[in-house]
């Protein structure tokens, strides 16, 4: 028995009575006499197991495209399916393995935050995932008449994309043209922040939305304030106001009123869900940061973290100026030869070099690129120390080893979106820039 699935297994057994029902997808295609799994999706949920299922997909021949819900107490026949790789779907067998390969199948599991999950997995609460995905063509036979069969066919499908992202709800931005094989299992635990705000009490109000069956009485929420003197206060609640089925409201008050609050919503041993409010010092505001204050302050964060943003390099240039450093946007005199961002403190002999990605840090050698163009910068500014410095718009968890290999060699530090809070946090503190500095070198991956 695989151990990912078994762990799989073992995570969500506490959590089957919040669910009802298994929302089962699959596309295969056929070779000679067998069925083989091109991808399978399969989410639980709390929708009842008699809810209609897909009616408007295409039949094509050498492709299947299915849609099954199942009850929840086959959950244990799903994961035996997998495990023996033979999944029964519509009366004919699907074969889930990778032919030539060992081994034959490669799960692995993963807790995965409400970010990620909605970032990844196109569902929006926290997620148990357990994973299988292989290098290897999604669907046998030639792409494109493939595509042109989908797109004739009654009702029509523009292509295997479209199977991908209109029914087996993939995130678009994680298809490539054409995917790879691919098996996932996706638990949410549908516990999420709704709204969260700071009163004038000193307080902190969150709105919760449950699924109708989750066991309200293991919700809790944590909340850490920072205050103005740099202490910290933290604080537990369990005590809730019912609003309706799916809502209720959780209260804090904190002895002096905050400046930043961080807040984090908990189901059973599981942290589901976050938020960071920031508060208005009454004295000492950084000048840079007053305009971004309150709302506007959490509305830049969440936007920093959009996964389509064409202004992402302008944000991080923002972000580093209400640093209270001194950011050049130099990428955008001359793209190929310059860095996206040069960071300068007001004093003091160090610069930070600075590349944005949205995705994958080391796409189209950008690593290597920023390694050479830090040397350049050395040797053009002597005695000046310069730094090398990654952000993406991914968080720590999704950056691959391969990567973090090349990126811990050229001793150039990854700031992720898992970065950002605590970055916003020093601005609010009003930190020295050698502390912000230190802080991003201790990001370089070992």
């Amino acid at each position: 028995m695989d151990a990912s699935i078994e762990r799989f297994r073992t995570e969500t057994k506490p959590f089957l009575d919040d669910w009802r029902s298994i929302d089962l997808r699959v596309i295969a295609s056929r070779a000679v006499d067998k069925w083989i799994y091109g991808a399978i999706r399969v989410v639980l949920d709390s929708s009842n197991p008699s809810t209609a299922t897909r009616q408007d997909l295409p039949s094509t021949d050498g492709l299947l495209v299915a849609h099954e819900r199942w009850e929840i107490k086959r959950l244990d026949e799903l994961l035996n399916s997998l495990s023996s790789g033979e999944l029964h779907v519509q009366g004919k067998t699907i074969i889930v393995e990778n032919a030539n390969q060992n081994p034959k199948m490669n799960y692995s599991f993963q807790r995965m935050n409400r970010q990620d999950s909605q970032q990844r997995l196109a569902v929006g609460s926290y997620s148990l995932y357990l994973q299988s995905w292989a290098s290897i063509q999604m669907i046998d036979g030639n792409s494109e008449v493939i595509d042109t069969s989908l797109r004739s066919s009654n009702p029509p499908w523009d292509g295997v994309i479209d199977l991908l992202t209109n029914f087996l709800n993939k995130s678009p931005g994680f298809i490539s043209s054409m995917s790879t094989k691919l098996v996932e299992i996706v638990a949410p635990v549908v516990v999420n922040i709704a709204e969260a705000s700071l009163n004038e009490e000193n307080g902190v109000i969150v709105k919760v939305e449950v699924a109708p069956s989750i066991a309200t009485d293991f919700v809790a929420f944590s909340a850490i304030g920072h205050l103005e003197d740099g202490s910290q206060v933290r604080l537990h609640e369990t005590k809730k106001s019912v609003l309706d089925q799916r809502h209720f409201s959780i209260e804090v008050a904190f002895p002096r009123k905050p400046v930043l609050v961080v807040g984090i919503l908990t189901y059973h041993d599981l942290d589901v869900d976050r938020v960071e409010l920031f508060g208005k010092p009454r004295r000492g505001i950084n000048p840079r940061l007053a305009v971004l204050q309150g709302e506007k302050l959490e509305n830049f964060l969440i936007s920093m973290k959009e996964e389509k943003d064409k202004l992402f390099e302008d944000k991080v240039s923002i972000l580093f100026h209400i640093l209270g450093l001194s950011p050049g946007h130099y990428g955008q005199l001359n793209q190929e030869t310059s860095p996206d961002i040069l960071v300068f403190p007001d004093s003091d002999d160090w610069a930070l070099v600075v590349e944005c990605t949205e995705r994958e840090i080391d796409i189209k050698n950008k690593l290597s690129k920023l390694a050479t163009r830090t040397k350049i910068l050395v040797a053009a500014m002597p005695g000046v120390s310069v730094y090398p410095v990654v952000v993406t718009k991914f968080p720590r968890i999704m950056l691959n080893d391969t990567d973090k290999i090349t990126a811990t060699k050229e001793r150039i530090s990854v700031v992720t979106s898992d970065d950002f809070e605590r970055l916003l946090q020093f601005a609010i503190e009003g930190a020295v820039p050698n502390r912000i500095r230190d802080f991003i070198l201790g990001l370089i991956p070992f």
